[in-house]
């Protein structure tokens, strides 16, 4: 689901704040979302996506933040956290 797992760098940067890793896996699920391409749906669709979001969120969260916040520079965090689109986010590879 998300390419920055394999981004991380041990040791020698700066490490992220827990809320900034939590931003950034929020912010990485609303970019998978709205990249899927669904456009319209009725409330009772949308309470059942918002559900495997969560559980989704849940079952991957502990290692997202693993990663996060003990591989993965804080430079790099920062600059996703900013990136309008996946695109963007890609390009933080050199941060």
């Amino acid at each position: 689901m998300f390419g920055f797992v394999g981004v991380g760098v041990s040791g020698c940067a700066k490490k992220p704040s827990k809320a900034d890793c939590e931003q950034l896996l929020t912010k990485m699920y609303d970019m998978d979302v709205q990249s899927s391409g669904v456009t319209k749906v009725t409330e009772a669709q949308k309470k059942a996506v918002d559900k495997q979001i969560k559980d989704v969120k849940k079952d991957l969260r502990k290692k997202f933040m693993t990663q996060c916040l003990d591989r993965t520079p804080k430079a790099w965090v920062k600059c996703a956290l900013n990136a309008k689109d996946k695109k963007a986010i890609e390009d933080c590879k050199g941060s």
